[in-house]
C-alpha cells in the first residue's frame, strides 16, 4: 500500500516587509509542527521520505519534523516546483520515486493540497496550517498510484487531536 501524507507548512504571520517565499514559521507554528509530528509517531506513521516546498516556512517545518524524529533519521528533498503548487507539480515529483518507498510526507501550501485532496479522493477537505491528510492507495508503484483518482482519505490529523 502507497500512503501519501499531505502537510500543510506550520502557521507562518503575513508579512508586508517580506516577500511570502521568505516568511518563516512563528513560533506557535514551530510547537504545531512539532505536535504534528509527534501524533504521526504515536499513529505509526512516520514516512520514508520528506518532499518539502523550497519557501522558508516549508523549509523550516521540515526541519523541526526531522528533529522530532531524531532516532529515525529521514530524508527531506527540496522541489522548488511544490511551492505554491497543486496537483500536476505533485504528480511529476512522486511518479519518479522507489516502489519500494511506502510512506511519504509532502510539505507546502494551501490552496493547492487541499484541491489535491479533492482530486486523488473525492473529498473536499480544506488545511489549515499543520494539518495533515492521509491518503492511501493500493497500486505498487507511485507512477501508476499518482495518476489515479481512486484514493482513500484515511484521515485528517488537526492539532487538536489527541
Amino acid at each position: 500500500m502507497k500512503r501519501m501524507l499531505l502537510m500543510r507548512h506550520g502557521h507562518s504571520p503575513a508579512s508586508f516587509n517580506v516577500d511570502d517565499h521568505d516568511r518563516p514559521l512563528s513560533t506557535r507554528g514551530r510547537e504545531d509542527v512539532q505536535y504534528m509530528a509527534g501524533l504521526l509517531e504515536a499513529i505509526g506513521y512516520i514516512p520514508e521520505l520528506l518532499l518539502v516546498s523550497s519557501s522558508i516556512r516549508t523549509q523550516q517545518s521540515a526541519q523541526e519534523l526531522q528533529r522530532c524524529w531524531v532516532n529515525e533519521p529521514i530524508t527531506a528533498q527540496t522541489h522548488q516546483t511544490l511551492y505554491l503548487s497543486g496537483l500536476y507539480s505533485i504528480q511529476r515529483t512522486v511518479e519518479v520515486l522507489s516502489p519500494s518507498i511506502e510512506t511519504i510526507l509532502l510539505l507546502g501550501h494551501n490552496p493547492g493540497w487541499s484541491q489535491c485532496i479533492a482530486h486523488l479522493s473525492g473529498e473536499n477537505k480544506v488545511l489549515n496550517p499543520a494539518d495533515i491528510a492521509i491518503l492511501e492507495h493500493e497500486p505498487s508503484t507511485w507512477s501508476s498510484a499518482i495518476q489515479s483518482a481512486n484514493w482513500r482519505l484515511h484521515s485528517i490529523l488537526q492539532r487538536n487531536q489527541l
